[in-house]
């Protein structure tokens, strides 16, 4: 069955409901959606012509028997991308939760019952029990960590107030149009790194894609690198 991301979400809500009042009241159903009881109520008629739920005015909603039985698969869906996301790759449940509601709606039912068995392979699996989650955890923070580290350590200036022998990715070159041409003349771009091998007052020397390339030392001036220290 073809329904919207929207209505969906609408039908997995009525189907929690029920499994935890087993009665659905429409203000319930607005109060969970966080919409107001109008809305609410177009969606749940949207449900009704599509034979997935049973709905009066002032009556409760009851789902149907196709209803329920697609409700269960929406909810299986998340169930399963949220203990993948919170269990294995280690996110907090508020984060793995609002994953799932997004990555549900767009899995078939060929990968969704891939992801059940990898989960359930995993969770059965002592050696990963015991090694894997906890060791793929301590890899992410500790290279998240290096990222970090690295964030902290660049320095974004001019390649003429660089050290000699600094390394460097040019973040982009600045100046009139006259000289931005005379740089790019040279093959210096954008988004490449480069190394500061000599300067003096009137040329400067730079290691560029393996190669040494001159030029004129206030060019360097124009040109914004972005140092590993």
């Amino acid at each position: 069955m073809n329904l919207s991301k929207s209505l969906e979400d609408y039908l997995e809500c009525i189907y929690l409901i029920m499994l935890e009042h087993d009665v659905v009241r429409l203000k319930t159903v607005a109060k969970e959606m966080k919409v107001s009881a109008p809305s609410a109520l177009g969606a749940v008629n949207n449900l009704k012509k599509e034979g997935l739920v049973r709905h009066k005015k002032y009556y409760n909603i009851e789902l149907t028997e196709k209803g329920e039985e697609f409700a269960k698969e929406i909810f299986l869906k998340h169930a399963v991308i949220y203990r993948f996301l919170n269990e294995i790759l280690g996110l907090d449940s508020e984060k793995a939760d609002k994953e799932a509601c997004q990555l549900e709606h767009h899995l078939s039912d060929e990968t969704t019952d891939r992801f059940v068995k990898f989960v359930r392979y995993l969770k059965s699996c002592p050696q990963c029990q015991s090694r894997g989650f906890k060791s793929f955890h301590k890899y992410y923070n500790d290279t998240l960590a290096d990222q970090n580290k690295t964030k902290q350590s660049t320095k974004t200036d001019s390649l003429s107030n660089f050290d000699i022998g600094s390394f460097g990715v040019i973040k982009k070159i600045t100046g009139a149009p006259e000289i931005r041409k005379q740089i790019i003349a040279k093959g210096i771009l954008p988004k490449t790194e480069v190394q500061l091998i000599d300067i003096s007052k009137d040329e400067a020397t730079l290691k560029f894609q393996e190669f040494n390339i001159n030029l004129s030392a206030f060019l360097c001036e124009y040109i914004i690198v972005e140092k590993i220290i």
